[in-house]
Order: structure tokens, then C-alpha cells, then sequence
């Protein structure tokens, strides 16, 4: 997919401000098939700036997924 290579490019470049970006607009744009990804980064990267928006985006989509399980029965 366009959007998880440019986020391995970026990365590769050690492009971190542009990274972070791009992992927000995951986020926002719900991908789901970015999280093998994501998880690759997040043990990856040496940056605390891109773990951390990899992590705050997993702890956001996790609370919502957990959230709307609560009602399904």
C-alpha cells in the first residue's frame, strides 16, 4: 500500500517529523493493514517521538475497539 511505503521510506530516512504524520493519518484514516508495519517501527526505530505516536495511535484504536465491544452482545 502507498501509504505504509511512504512511511517505510520516510523512516529509512530518518524523516521523524514526516513519519509521526504519516502515522496519524493511518490513524485517521483507520488502516488496519498497516499494523504489521507499525508493530516492525515501533520495535525498530530508535526515535522516543515516533514510538511514542505509533503507541498513542494503538492506545486510541485499542480504547475504541474495546469501547464498542462493550455493547455488542
Amino acid at each position: 500500500m502507498e501509504i505504509i511505503d511512504s512511511l517505510k521510506e520516510q523512516v529509512s530516512k530518518n524523516n521523524i517529523e514526516q513519519s509521526c504524520l504519516i502515522v496519524e493519518k493511518i490513524g485517521e484514516d483507520k488502516l488496519l493493514e498497516a499494523i504489521p508495519a507499525l508493530i516492525t517501527i515501533l520495535s525498530d526505530t530508535d526515535s522516543n517521538q515516533l514510538r511514542n505516536t505509533i503507541a498513542v495511535l494503538f492506545k486510541i484504536r485499542y480504547l475504541t475497539v474495546e469501547r464498542h465491544s462493550l455493547f455488542k452482545f
